[in-house]
């Protein structure tokens, strides 16, 4: 029976494979943003940012009225949703 030789990455190889998946994960999620523009979407967008100072927020997007506002907690992003539905 041959034993294989194990498979041995070069650091440069692993810097390319790391690019690569963020070229293809950047490249992905300027799909989905192409498609809803294309589509046209009412639904609520609500991601999480942090600043140079490594603070955490949350950002939402209404698209039927074209707001955007920032809450310091997913509690507070739950609120306004709540609010917003029972309007």
């Amino acid at each position: 029976m041959k034993l294989s030789t194990p498979l041995v990455l070069k650091p440069s190889h692993v810097q390319s494979l790391t690019v690569s998946n963020r070229f293809l994960s950047a490249l992905k999620q300027f799909g989905k943003q192409l498609i809803q523009l294309i589509v046209g979407t009412h639904e609520v967008q609500i991601w999480q940012v942090s600043d140079r100072a490594g603070n955490v927020y949350w950002r939402v997007y209404d698209p039927v009225t074209k707001d955007s506002t920032s809450f310091g907690s997913s509690s507070e992003v739950r609120i306004w949703l709540e609010q917003r539905y029972y309007r």
